[in-house]
């Protein structure tokens, strides 16, 4: 039997295609594409806090951390 963690951890790979993904909806190709270069040397949790910055901004507070939490799930780094 393999033992499956409950919380595992979100690698900067993962991080950034699911950053990629919230964004799409609110910004075109090109911007995600600036952002997907930008993400490509950060860290999991710095990706996280950049889109949830940007996401806050947009949908406002509340909105953001709800989508945050649909996609980020179990997964997100928080403090």
């Amino acid at each position: 039997m393999q033992n499956k963690k409950k919380n595992k951890k979100l690698t900067q790979r993962r991080a950034r295609k699911i950053a990629l993904g919230i964004l799409r909806p609110y910004f075109d190709e090109y911007l995600v594409k600036l952002y997907d270069d930008f993400y490509s040397d950060k860290e999991a949790d710095v990706i996280v806090g950049s889109v949830a910055e940007m996401l806050s901004e947009l949908v406002g507070e509340k909105k953001a951390k709800k989508i945050l939490s649909e996609q980020f799930g179990e997964e997100r780094n928080e403090e």
